[in-house]
């Protein structure tokens, strides 16, 4: 027989199991064509949307020209109005707003009288792209405010306004101060995921699983202690990568230390229980690691790791809020380069707990039902 007859025959029979193999073939084919669609539609470099706070202490003609052009401009979306500086500063360091505007005290007389103005402006630099373009954005549209201004109809004197945006945070604009803290919640995540669902396959594979029918181990001691390794394993590799991140990329933790501590451990649970899922539908260590690379992808594409979540459609926008690390990008970034406390961050906890909690008892109750 030949090489090529016998390469045929190869062929034909590995792909005779695939048909017969419908798990398989769904993990091979349908879902990449079904992430191809979600990340084709989803994902966009474009920047706009970017939340964006405004405190107008003037309130006459020209400072709600200058509101309106930002409301109408593609690149800034208001959600937000403050009373205070404070309150705009706040908002910016919880990460409710991107941007912060503050008009002054008399713009609108400052600018009937073409005396000189000066509209400061913030913004939130974690994300150096983003702000590089909200900053070329609010130039334009001071440029504009200050060449187009009419007094009764007639065309004005070019108004001497200022805006001058100020980037917080990460003013130097490194990418890696914005994708390095990142990057430590999701290997943390990723890590303690894998190392749970293989664990697990591994004895099933081996039919660990099956005898402890007829043992004094009990299935829920023995998944017990595979948790609990496998979030041993993921603390500490959250901990060495803090100490390469400090002593390789030069990047400091902004905020408390110990509320940082708090996160890496706050990190676990949904990955222990997303874990489980993948144990109890992966039928051997190939497919564990099959559907672990189907569930990284999201938490890469939709958690705005590398693309901003202001740039996705709201549909997807609000699917992302169900990956765990969506919350945990906002932690560690929060506290690492904004320097947030707990009350700025509560809610971002309070979510990634609420995951974790109907992660692990819905991956429990899943991996029960199969195996008991």
């Amino acid at each position: 027989m030949t090489f090529g007859r016998q390469l045929l025959l190869v062929a034909g029979k590995e792909l005779l199991h695939l048909r017969r193999d419908p798990y398989t073939l769904v993990l091979t084919v349908a879902l990449p064509l079904v992430q191809f669609l979600l990340f084709g539609y989803a994902l966009d470099t474009r920047v706009h949307d970017v939340p964006t706070a405004i405190q107008n202490l003037d309130g006459e003609r020209f400072s709600r020209t200058l509101v309106d052009q930002f409301r109408n401009s593609a690149v800034f979306r208001l959600t937000h109005r403050a009373d205070s500086e404070e309150e705009l500063l706040g908002m910016l360091r919880r990460g409710d707003v991107r941007v912060a505007v503050q008009i002054p005290p008399h713009y609108s007389a400052n600018a009937f009288y073409h005396r000189p103005v000066s509209v400061r402006v913030w913004i939130d630099g974690s994300d150096a792209a983003l702000a590089g373009q909200a900053v070329f954005a609010a130039q334009s549209i001071g440029l504009e405010q200050a060449v187009s201004m009419t007094v009764g109809g007639t065309p004005a004197a070019r108004l001497p306004l200022q805006l001058q945006p100020e980037v917080l945070f990460n003013p130097a604009g490194r990418s890696a101060n914005y994708f390095v803290p990142a990057l430590v919640a999701n290997l943390v995540e990723m890590t303690t995921l894998l190392l749970v669902a293989l664990s697990l396959v591994k004895e099933r594979e081996r039919g660990t699983l099956d005898q402890l029918r007829i043992t004094n181990i009990r299935l829920g001691a023995l998944i017990s202690g595979k948790l609990v390794a496998g979030a041993a394993m993921g603390l500490g590799t959250g901990c060495v990568l803090t100490i390469l991140m400090r002593l390789v990329f030069g990047i400091a933790i902004g905020g408390d230390f110990w509320l940082y501590c708090l996160a890496l451990l706050a990190f676990l649970p949904p990955a222990l229980g997303l874990g489980l899922f993948v144990t109890a539908a992966a039928r051997n260590q190939a497919q564990a690691l099959q559907l672990t690379y189907l569930l990284l992808l999201p938490c890469i594409m939709l958690s705005g790791f590398v693309f901003p979540r202001e740039a996705m459609p709201a549909a997807v926008a609000a699917f992302s809020m169900l990956i765990p690390t969506t919350w945990s990008l906002d932690i560690m970034r929060g506290i690492v380069l904004r320097g947030a406390g707990w009350a700025d961050l509560a809610p971002s906890f309070g979510m990634l707990a609420l995951l974790g909690v109907v992660y692990l008892s819905a991956g429990a109750l899943h991996l029960r039902r199969r195996f008991l």
